[in-house]
């Protein structure tokens, strides 16, 4: 960085591991793609939340607490399927890069409503924030992915072995399902319209070990988000 002199311990530090930033230009947050488009449905949800029931009614740090559980919640989005075995599907989520650890980032135990806006404990008013940003962000970034080109255009159909996603609107705060596609169903116009797909398993401990069997589901195309095609 031109503002940091190679003098300080910052800038000596940055020049031994050859460690450059190179920043967009000012007022063109255009030029940052998807995670400036992370930024804004992030930035929208946030500001409709706090913009309404929940307006002056945390503290600092029970605000802090909801910003690092939002953080969490954007950060547990699957990336990419780095394995596919026997014991199931190994998906890299941000949260695997940036805390180094395999464990999924799950919610608190414990039920959380929105009488816990009118309660004294800040620790539950900042779960309910934190659950009601996970039910908002999750469609905004599903909504993001699943854009689709109009019906009647062209467009790949998913094909079996492929590593899908469902849209479930039940799923606990930071969960994804993951499944691959085992046998696709044409519709009259010989188009995917519905598949079948085997689930990620669960079911397995830090040692691998099985606990139960995969599941095997059917789905409508508009259910899936496609993750990555099967390998040819």
């Amino acid at each position: 960085m031109e503002s940091i002199s190679s003098n300080t311990a910052l800038g000596k530090y940055l020049q031994e591991r050859h460690i450059k930033f190179v920043f967009n230009t000012p007022q063109a947050s255009h030029a940052g793609g998807v995670w400036e488009r992370q930024i804004r449905s992030v930035k929208a949800v946030l500001n409709a939340l706090l913009g309404g029931k929940y307006k002056n009614r945390l503290s600092t740090t029970g605000l802090r607490v909801a910003f690092y559980e939002a953080m969490s919640t954007v950060n547990s989005r699957p990336i990419i399927v780095s394995a596919l075995d026997d014991h199931g599907i190994s998906v890299l989520t941000p949260n695997h890069l940036i805390t180094s650890k395999t464990a999924e980032t799950s919610a608190p135990p414990g039920n959380f409503d929105d009488t816990e806006i009118y309660g004294k404990k800040m620790w539950r008013k900042s779960q309910q924030l934190a659950s009601d940003f996970w039910n908002a962000w999750r469609h905004e970034y599903l909504g993001q992915i699943t854009k689709r080109q109009r019906w009647e255009l062209p467009q790949k159909d998913v094909n079996k072995d492929d590593i899908v996603m469902i849209v479930d609107e039940n799923l606990p705060r930071n969960q994804w399902t993951i499944g691959i596609i085992t046998e696709v169903k044409l519709g009259s116009d010989d188009r995917v319209r519905n598949v079948k797909v085997k689930l990620a398993n669960a079911g397995i401990d830090n040692k691998g070990k099985q606990i139960f069997n995969s599941a095997t589901i059917d789905r409508p195309i508009q259910k899936v988000v496609l993750l990555q095609k099967a390998e040819k």
